[in-house]
């Protein structure tokens, strides 16, 4: 599913990154206290993720792109 996900297969990259996306979601309102930023910052997470999943064929950089959530938030201020 990962390679697939790398070719630029949207399922197989939603099929990742579904299961991460309720903890974005409550890490970032935690963070921001505000559930549009929030909502924000998890639609942000999974297009630089699916942007970036392309370039390294390791499952961890995935995992580094869709954790990378505090950049984002950081971005926001």
């Amino acid at each position: 599913m990962i390679k697939r996900a790398q070719k630029g297969d949207g399922e197989a990259f939603l099929k990742i990154f579904q299961p991460y996306e309720g903890e974005i979601y409550r890490i970032a309102f935690i963070y921001l206290k505000n559930k549009d930023d929030a909502l924000d910052v998890v639609q942000e997470t999974a297009y630089r993720a699916f942007k970036y999943n392309k370039r390294d064929s390791n499952y961890t950089m995935i995992n580094k792109q869709i954790y990378g959530t505090d950049r984002l938030m950081n971005d926001n201020d």
